[in-house]
């Protein structure tokens, strides 16, 4: 259900902000990356294998959903216009997205496999306090 009201409303706001209210395209950008991590939910519980295509892009909409609610605050607030400066606060999920990429590359399925195992179970981290019990 989520994933229908995300896309519902990044749908409406962008038709509806063509040209006219750059607020309500930024919050249109919002919900499409709210979107993009309820189906990046949505594959990891009904079709887990699915989810090692799809990290990469569950990483860069989940690290990019704030900075895109700033960018919204700030317009709504204060009623400026969008600045190259905003930009920048994209470096950390590009940076992680691209990190993502390029070491699944290197590695084979069964690598990927259990390196996402070990990630979820806190094997890797050492920090088991917030392991996912399987």
């Amino acid at each position: 259900m989520p994933v229908f009201v995300t896309l519902f409303w990044g749908m409406n706001l962008l038709v509806t902000a063509y040209g006219k209210n750059p607020s309500h395209r930024i919050l249109s950008m919002f919900m499409f990356s709210a979107c993009l991590i309820f189906i990046g939910h949505l594959i990891f519980y009904f079709f887990p294998p699915l989810f090692i295509k799809y990290h990469a892009i569950y990483i860069f909409a989940s690290l990019s959903l704030y900075p895109i609610y700033l960018a919204y605050v700030k317009l709504v607030s204060t009623h400026a216009k969008v600045k190259p400066v905003y930009s920048l606060w994209f470096i950390p999920a590009l940076v992680l997205t691209t990190s993502d990429i390029v070491i699944k590359m290197f590695l084979n399925e069964s690598e990927i496999l259990q390196l996402n195992s070990a990630l979820l179970t806190g094997e890797l981290t050492g920090n088991s306090h917030f392991a996912v019990r399987m």
